[in-house]
């Protein structure tokens, strides 16, 4: 899996990417500089999830446990993400983050499946990083 370094990009400079696969494809523009990078990030959380989130300060779901970063994505992505995802999840929140309050522990990670950057959180999420939390219906 590779990364873009967002600790070395500079607000509107190149961003570098990491990983073993050097044929992949240059970060997307809204990643790389050319364009300001996404102020919010989105995830889908498990209300027993969030719940257990508000008891400990911080959200860190079952899959941070088990792959070591939180899945999110741009509000670009959240159709395919809904699609590929969520189908049949049923009742869920969608939680909308504050990426700079995630600091280094952001990183947009590629996905072969989707062909795309996506952002991956390589920590818990502190609640106040999170700025709403809306009901979500899954589709069938």
């Amino acid at each position: 899996m590779s990364s873009i370094d967002r600790d070395a990009a500079p607000e509107h400079g190149a961003a570098t990417v990491s990983g073993a696969d050097e044929r992949k494809p240059a970060a997307r523009a809204e990643f790389a500089g050319t364009h300001p990078r996404p102020d919010t990030i989105f995830h889908f959380a498990t209300p027993a999830d969030w719940q257990r989130a508000q008891a400990s300060g911080a959200y860190a779901p079952d899959g941070w446990t088990r792959e070591g970063f939180v899945h999110c994505a741009t509000l670009a992505q959240l159709d395919g993400v809904i699609e590929r995802h969520q189908r049949g999840r049923g009742a869920l929140l969608r939680l909308s983050i504050d990426a700079a309050a995630l600091g280094a522990a952001l990183r947009y990670d590629w996905s072969e499946r989707s062909g795309d950057y996506f952002p991956h959180v390589y920590a818990p999420i502190p609640l106040d990083a999170v700025r709403a939390v809306e009901p979500f219906a899954a589709p069938p």
